[in-house]
């Protein structure tokens, strides 16, 4: 239940089955252990955008691209 994976995965099943709250809180609070975390962070983002959290999700990949500023995928999809 701690590995990464199976917290993507997860919060991916939560949130394709409607509950969206619930997989942004599991995101929320591993990201506190790990912040810098790309699969955890992208999948956050994601379900923000699901969320219609666009703000939150736009300030939060603007803060990952300061980490991984060479990802050309990060900077698609901010713009």
């Amino acid at each position: 239940p701690s590995s990464i994976a199976y917290i993507v995965g997860q919060a991916e099943l939560w949130t394709d089955a409607g509950y969206v709250d619930k997989a942004t809180d599991l995101l929320s609070k591993q990201l506190r252990y790990n912040p810098e975390n790309h699969p955890l962070t992208m999948t956050y983002i994601d379900t923000l955008r699901r969320q219609g959290e666009f703000n939150r999700a736009e300030n939060l990949l603007a803060q990952h691209i300061v980490e991984r500023s060479t990802d050309p995928q990060l900077w698609y999809q901010l713009s």
